[in-house]
């Protein structure tokens, strides 16, 4: 396999988004990042520097 991507999840739906998350996982690639909007995965994108410290699943602010 390649080598895993980064990836910044958005969707609106907590239960698909952390079904998509696991799927994403299971096939070797990391979820740096999840937003439930558009507008808080802007913010985030805006800010967010690849290779920043940060936990192991970043959320922006505002998310449940």
């Amino acid at each position: 396999m390649a080598d895993a991507l980064s990836v910044f999840l958005v969707e609106d739906e907590a239960l698909i988004r952390m079904m998509i998350a696991d799927m994403v996982e299971e096939l070797g690639h990391h979820v740096v990042a999840e937003a439930d909007n558009i507008q808080d995965a802007s913010a985030f994108a805006m800010t967010w520097r690849p290779g920043k410290p940060n936990s192991s699943r970043t959320r922006p602010s505002g998310l449940t």
